[in-house]
């Protein structure tokens, strides 16, 4: 079952304090609604699983839905650059998919946790606050199962595609367990400066009409030159 939730119903359970805190990035706001909708979801059905509005997945026959036993994230490869120019990658856990069961008690508790990081971040609260610095820093192997072949495009990644950066692809290709199937496009970076460098117009409508026409798992390296 596919349920699209409008923002009054998705944000309704969300404090009033985390949206007013919440005034220069809206991701610890949605980090929180989602469990909380989750937690909902879970009284009636076996799984609730969530993916952000801006992953695209191009080959979802090889994408089965996550059925954990309790919960899964997403384990995400983040690549930026240091200010040399030099790539940089963080082995991260996100949230741009997730997955809790009916029996999760990993979701009771992480609610309190992001409540808790939330009220004692400074104001305006930080974009992974409730997110992936949360779940990175807290992450305990075999606490929750990881969702692989999603792959985070930042916008480093991005940027390094449409520019033809073979060199600086594979970097990142290598450290990949396998093809992808589906990607996060990081659209909350979409209209905003990353480490100094404007976005560039039109690059993600191109590499989106790029990945549209692929129907398999495929490497980031197959991307270069289609866009």
């Amino acid at each position: 079952e596919y349920r699209l939730l409008r923002d009054p119903e998705f944000f309704g359970s969300v404090p009033e304090w985390v949206v007013r805190k919440s005034n220069a990035w809206i991701n610890p706001v949605t980090d929180l609604a989602r469990l909380l909708v989750a937690r909902e979801l879970v009284r009636t059905h076996p799984t609730a699983v969530w993916v952000d509005a801006d992953v695209i997945i191009w080959a979802p026959d090889h994408l089965p839905l996550p059925t954990p036993r309790d919960a899964a994230f997403s384990s995400e490869l983040w690549m930026e650059r240091w200010p040399d120019g030099t790539l940089r990658f963080l082995d991260n856990v996100s949230n741009f998919v997730c997955a809790f069961s009916a029996q999760s008690l990993f979701l009771h508790a992480h609610i309190s946790d992001v409540l808790t990081a939330l009220r004692e971040a400074p104001e305006p609260i930080k974009l992974g606050a409730a997110g992936t610095a949360l779940l990175t820093r807290g992450y305990v192997p075999g606490a929750f199962d990881l969702v692989t072949g999603v792959a985070n495009f930042s916008p480093v990644l991005t940027a390094a595609i449409a520019a033809g950066q073979k060199q600086d692809i594979e970097a990142f290709q290598g450290r990949l367990g396998g093809p992808l199937v589906a990607a996060n496009l990081c659209l909350s970076h979409e209209s905003r400066p990353f480490q100094g460098r404007a976005p560039v117009a039109q690059v993600l409508p191109r590499l989106v009409t790029a990945l549209s026409r692929c129907h398999r798992p495929l490497w980031p390296t197959e991307l270069v030159g289609a866009i």
